[in-house]
């Protein structure tokens, strides 16, 4: 029988596992991207190689190089980036698994077939048959605190495929390769050598997924109604006391046999609570969509993304070549956008977007000297040269989804 890491050294399957990768990176406008290129270049020779190595069992993962991302509140987190061999190989473990072991229905993030849509859907039909009551509830710096024996364990009990758990550990406990260019202030955000999972790899996500599955089904048999998205959660509840003995069981099982920390529970209208129970009606954010009553609409924080991103491609400044790049990027943007939150209700945050698109397009026209002194180019003008607006893209997503 061909074992599960034969099949991946296959020359032709890792080709796919690049393809993959390459189309879930295209966006990518970091040091990454050019990476990519630079191993894109020569990319039969690369993949041979690991093929080989593979096919040996003599690949091992490189050291990754560990990123300081700045968070909301001012602090940092650390992002471990991985060599692209490593994120090819990991990708076609991530293929050759994927659908292997069926999800809980309670589970929608990094599953082929759902999605966040998915999700607030089932929110939204939960509220409607008389689940008023809302857990909402945070993991403390979930990936750096997994277990890994008991990951293992877990992988070992679900998956067939043993000649790739190598791989896994492999991947799951990389060196940091650039400790030495470090401050003491920055390694001390590093988690502990001998716990936790990497973010950044293709198998993320997956293991994630594993992790909690033990959570997931024990949340169904209680009778309680979860709804998670890899490491976010909440539980949907008929009154105060279900929420309640909800928050008591997730401690139990999160806390108490994943080995996890949950933030604890606080008032609901305490300030930066990260675990709470509240009744639905009185709002809250999750998975970027911002729930009031009823209604459903994009959260201010992605709202504010975005308009971030618009300016960032219009301040750029150059030559009139700038503008084909500009353009097609600020196309991307709001389609890729307004697909995301196409399920929304609100016409008003599309409107108060095509008002800043506007702004920004006229004034990287008027940098690049395309716009005469004070003239503005109106949203019906920037459409006939090729701006795509909110509200119109919108429409047509709406349009084409009936």
């Amino acid at each position: 029988m061909i074992s599960a890491v034969d099949t991946i050294a296959r020359p032709d399957f890792l080709k796919k596992a690049w393809d993959a990768l390459r189309k879930e990176n295209k966006q990518s406008k970091d040091i990454l991207e050019e990476s990519m290129s630079s191993f894109e270049s020569n990319l039969d020779t690369h993949l041979k190689n690991i093929s080989s190595q593979l096919a040996r069992r003599a690949y091992r993962f490189a050291p990754v190089k560990a990123v300081f991302i700045p968070k909301p509140d001012g602090s940092k987190r650390a992002l471990k980036v991985f060599a692209i061999r490593d994120r090819v190989v990991a990708k076609a473990v991530q293929l050759v698994l994927k659908g292997k072991v069926p999800d809980p229905a309670c589970s929608f993030g990094s599953i082929e077939g759902r999605s966040v849509k998915g999700a607030i859907s089932r929110i939204s039909a939960l509220y409607n048959s008389g689940h008023t009551w809302v857990l909402e509830a945070d993991l403390s710096k979930f990936f750096d605190n997994i277990d890994r024996s008991i990951l293992f364990r877990q992988y070992l009990r679900h998956y067939r495929c043993r000649s790739l758990l190598g791989l896994i550990e492999d991947s799951s406990t990389p060196m940091v390769g650039n400790l030495d260019r470090m401050s003491t202030k920055d390694r001390e955000l590093l988690p502990p050598a001998h716990v936790g999972i990497p973010q950044g790899s293709a198998l993320s996500p997956m293991l994630a997924n594993l992790y909690l599955r033990e959570f997931d089904l024990e949340m169904e048999k209680s009778g309680f109604k979860l709804i998670r998205y890899v490491d976010d959660f909440i539980v949907m509840c008929k009154s105060k006391a279900e929420a309640e003995a909800a928050y008591g069981r997730c401690v139990d099982i999160l806390e108490g046999r994943l080995h996890l920390k949950l933030h604890p529970l606080s008032p609901p209208l305490a300030e930066k609570a990260k675990t709470r129970i509240f009744k639905y009606i009185q709002g809250f954010v999750f998975l970027g969509v911002r729930f009031e009553g009823g209604r459903i609409y994009p959260a201010r924080k992605s709202v504010a993304t975005v308009k971030e991103a618009i300016g960032e491609i219009c301040r750029q400044r150059g030559s009139r070549k700038t503008l084909a790049v500009a353009l097609n990027a600020l196309d991307q943007t709001v389609c890729g956008w307004c697909q995301a939150y196409a399920f929304c209700h609100s016409r008003d945050e599309y409107q108060l977007l095509d008002k800043h698109l506007q702004i920004e397009v006229n004034g990287l026209f008027r940098a690049l000297q395309l716009l005469d002194g004070g003239r503005t180019l109106s949203l019906g003008q920037l459409r006939r040269v090729g701006v795509r607006t909110f509200s119109s893209t919108r429409d047509k997503v709406a349009a084409h989804r009936r």
